[in-house]
């Protein structure tokens, strides 16, 4: 049944390219785009649970009387999203991102279950806005501040903005029924000339750029930016600022 949907999808998708190639127009492009995204849409819902988003392993929530929360966003709603995974990309997939455990997790088609897809698998997925991207750092540990798994991608240019979300198991301390609770730890990276840094403070970023450090300090108190309340806002301004004013 797979192999059948597959050659439906791509006789569609060549006949689409033909099409694409004669004739190009500003008209023509705009139904082509339509075209191949209608094309795609259809062998997703066709394709169901015969679909590569159902390679997963089984998951489970967690127990109620945990407080905290162990995802991202935090209300453990599973949200339409967008993934690419096996080189395929899935449009308004139920999504949930277990930053507990690092994993994404999705449905099957009929809803019935819970899956977690493999990571190493997924390149990209975004939910709410959020883009996050899998990164295996392999044997290099030594040079990366991470280890391989999911971050997000809040800037993206010369230089790359990433956050990292994660949460551990905590026990109260001082309560009858040792209560647990996650906590959340959050940090960020700054990529530059293909190195990623671990960025735990203003002075930390200025580091990086001491022969700017005086301008990059007034770039944010004009934009009425505090490094150490709005760390992404402030990243992805000077971010923004050094790739737009860097030879």
């Amino acid at each position: 049944m797979t192999k059948l949907f597959t050659c439906i999808f791509f006789t569609l998708f060549f006949c689409l390219k033909i099409t694409y190639g004669q004739n190009v127009t500003s008209d023509s492009l705009l139904h082509s785009s339509l075209a191949e995204h209608n094309t795609i849409e259809y062998f997703n819902k066709a394709i169901g649970t015969q679909s590569r988003l159902s390679n997963g392993q089984s998951y489970n929530s967690y127990r109620t009387n945990i407080d905290g929360s162990a995802y991202f966003p935090e209300d453990k709603l599973l949200r339409k999203g967008m993934v690419v995974y096996d080189g395929y990309r899935f449009e308004n997939v139920p999504l949930l991102y277990d930053i507990y455990k690092d994993l994404l997790v999705t449905t099957t088609a009929d809803g019935f279950l819970q899956l977690s897809l493999v990571s190493e698998r997924v390149k990209e997925f975004t939910i709410s806005g959020h883009k996050h991207i899998y990164i295996n750092t392999g044997s290099d540990s030594t040079n990366i501040p991470f280890k391989s798994g999911f971050l997000e991608q809040v800037y993206k240019g010369k230089t790359e903005v990433l956050v990292k979300r994660s949460t551990s198991l905590q026990q109260a301390s001082g309560t009858r029924d040792l209560r647990k609770y996650f906590l959340l730890r959050t940090q960020y990276f700054f990529k530059k000339d293909n190195i990623y840094y671990k960025i735990t403070s203003e002075s930390a970023f200025l580091k990086l750029y001491k022969e700017r450090k005086a301008e990059l300090k007034k770039l944010l108190r004009s934009n009425s930016i505090r490094f150490k309340k709005d760390q992404i806002s402030a990243l992805k301004l000077l971010a923004a600022h050094i790739d737009n004013t860097s030879n």
